[in-house]
């Protein structure tokens, strides 16, 4: 199970860092059944939420 979830946050980071979507149109991307869901995974993997990494990411550059 954890190899499916690292391969999922694998994903996750390129379309957090690059897209130009939002979080919710990334979150149906991955099939997941609701932004608040996604959030939750996505904080428990990266200890942050999407949209702080997001800004995390664009304060790098």
């Amino acid at each position: 199970m954890t190899l499916i979830h690292e391969n999922a946050i694998e994903h996750i980071i390129p379309a957090l860092k690059y897209s130009t979507k939002s979080i919710k149109e990334i979150a149906m991307d991955f099939d997941f059944p609701n932004v608040s869901f996604f959030a939750q995974y996505v904080k428990k993997y990266l200890g942050m939420t999407p949209t702080e990494f997001r800004s995390n990411e664009r304060q790098k550059n």
